[in-house]
């Protein structure tokens, strides 16, 4: 008998939850602008420290510094107007009520309301999280395809759906823990 697992619920976090896994997508899971701001921030503050300890310190060095100072918080403010931005102007069907349908071969996601209907097999996967804030994250490379909620799915079957998706998994596809 084939295991089917059914529940409803929205294909994608509104608000802040929306927000903390987006912030997690783009710096944490995506470490190499983070590590940049990172590296720019400690090459500015030593670069200027040393000028101004030696008397070197010059308008052209103070700017090059303050730039690279500023640079994090320009990106983060961007980043949280783009944000703000896709939220206003998101597609209707990412937050309107959906049916999961969680089967051996793949997942159906059906959302009546906008007559959308999505099927991803398991093999189309590159990247699983399993726990990133509360959710099973799925990617096709840099692409979400699903996102499941662990307290959507019910009680006594996520471990059947975990023993699904892992055996319809590709060989290639890597499976990784956040929280």
């Amino acid at each position: 008998m084939k295991t089917v697992i059914r529940f409803t619920s929205t294909q994608k976090p509104d608000g802040n939850e929306y927000k903390k896994i987006t912030y997690w997508n783009r710096f944490i899971r995506v470490k190499v602008e983070t590590l940049v701001m990172l590296a720019l921030v400690v090459v500015s503050l030593a670069c200027g420290g040393y000028r101004f300890y030696n008397g070197t310190m010059d308008t052209f060095w103070a700017i090059i510094c303050i730039i690279f100072l500023f640079y994090p918080v320009l990106i983060i403010t961007q980043f949280n107007s783009s944000i703000r931005y896709h939220l206003k102007h998101r597609d209707p069907s990412e937050t309107a009520p959906c049916e999961f349908c969680l089967m051996e071969n793949g997942i159906l996601i059906d959302v009546p309301e906008h007559d959308v209907h999505n099927f991803f097999r398991y093999d189309e996967f590159t990247h699983v999280y399993t726990n990133v804030f509360g959710f099973y994250m799925m990617f096709q490379k840099n692409k979400v395809l699903v996102m499941i909620r662990h307290s959507d799915i019910p009680e006594g079957r996520k471990d059947d759906f975990e023993d699904m998706m892992v055996a319809g998994l590709s060989t290639n596809c890597k499976v990784s823990k956040f929280l």
